[in-house]
């Protein structure tokens, strides 16, 4: 008889990150804080559910996210910036 065990995913992490401030300008919205440049990952920001057509950690207190092709949205929404590990496969 066969089993399979559940795929299971570990994650570590790697810096303690902060956002202190988001400040919005034209199609750009800046994060502010600390912990930024985790080694081995990739910004990803998103604003009412659309990804930001560029994200760069810029330093380690401050990303930019620029939405060039839609522009910001005139929602109320919150921003959201997540780091992903460049070394996952998906």
């Amino acid at each position: 008889m066969l089993s399979s065990a559940p795929n299971e995913t570990s994650y570590t992490q790697v810096a303690k990150i902060l956002i202190s401030s988001v400040d919005l300008s034209g199609p750009e919205i800046s994060f502010n804080g600390t912990g930024f440049s985790a080694p081995n990952s990739v910004a990803v920001a998103s604003f009412g559910g659309v990804d930001a057509d560029y994200t760069v950690v810029v330093s380690d207190t401050l990303v930019t996210a620029t939405w060039r092709s839609t522009g910001v949205a005139a929602i109320t929404a919150k921003p959201v910036l997540s780091f992903i590990s460049s070394s996952d496969p998906n």
